[in-house]
């Protein structure tokens, strides 16, 4: 390999490269109001943020959890699904907006704090997402056409419509990929640096994302079952089962204690029912249950 392309992305210049798509992902969100082109939900997820606020939220579904459970089945004929237990499957989105409303009260304030704080999740989102790549490159030749790659996915994505509609949008989506990203890339540094507080770390992370959009956690799943089936590609002769065992036993542990508190709402049955009665026929009625676990 000759010199000039060990030297075509080096430390330096990936800074470089990095401030200047962090000025530009500010800029785009600086361009958009608060709730402007906002997703049909977000409204909803308003609402519900305020009842946080206002009302014992929390003791609705400790209280009630059994008849939400069987709500997925025995919805009334006013809804088409069960508007109670969806939002049990967004609740980590929910109490993160309703803290917002909580602490600045129901304002514009309120509002643009939450716009500003999903634009720096989004933006740290696909800071870890970048941050993963750097990790699992990190003892490759060569690996500056990784970084290339990871850099050209990146210009991609921020120069996008995807970007330009996530930015400041308040869905649950934003905070997961947030959490998600972040999961992994505990993960991987765990894995590579032998330090279990991360492992610990990562397998929180992966619950909240649970907590925050319930069917998320497919992919954390996925990304530690290809990990196993792949021996981290290819990389290890030995799989590191003490991080991968210490992040699950992490995340068993947020679950565990999520359902001390909700169950039967934490039951995998009760969603695999939601969204398999999910209509497809008319518009926002979601997409079938396979669909979502298949992109997970």
């Amino acid at each position: 390999m000759s010199i000039r392309t060990s030297t075509f992305l080096t430390p330096a210049k990936l800074g470089y490269v990095t401030i200047a798509l962090l000025v530009y992902a500010l800029v785009i969100a600086t361009n958009k109001a608060p709730l402007e082109g906002m997703h049909w939900d977000v409204p909803l997820y308003l609402s519900q943020a305020k009842a946080f606020a206002q009302s014992p939220y929390l003791d609705k579904y400790t209280h009630q959890a059994a008849a939400i459970a069987a709500s997925v089945k025995g919805h009334t004929a006013e809804e088409d699904f069960s508007h109670a237990f969806w939002h049990f499957m967004r609740f980590g989105h929910i109490v993160t907006l309703g803290s917002i409303v909580a602490f600045f009260g129901n304002s514009l304030v309120a509002i643009a704090v939450a716009k500003w704080l999903y634009v720096g999740l989004l933006i740290g989102g696909i800071g870890f997402c970048f941050g993963t790549v750097l990790v699992l490159v990190r003892d490759v030749k060569n690996k500056w056409c990784y970084h290339l790659g990871a850099v050209i996915s990146m210009v991609l994505l921020l120069f996008s419509d995807i970007y330009r509609y996530l930015a400041g949008n308040l869905v649950s989506e934003v905070l997961a990929i947030f959490l998600l990203a972040g999961s992994v890339l505990a993960m991987l540094q765990a894995i590579k640096t032998g330090r279990l507080s991360l492992a610990v770390l990562s397998g929180l992370l992966a619950f909240l994302s649970y907590t925050v959009r319930m069917e998320s956690i497919w992919t954390w799943l996925a990304f530690v079952l290809a990990y196993v089936a792949t021996s981290g590609g290819g990389s290890y002769p030995r799989l590191p089962w003490q991080a991968l065992l210490t992040g699950s036993l992490s995340a068993g542990l947020g679950y565990g204690a999520y359902t001390l508190y909700f169950y039967p709402l934490t039951n995998p049955v009760y969603f695999l029912q939601f969204m398999s009665g999910l209509s497809v026929n008319q518009i926002h009625d979601g997409v079938p249950a396979y669909q979502l676990l298949f992109v997970a």
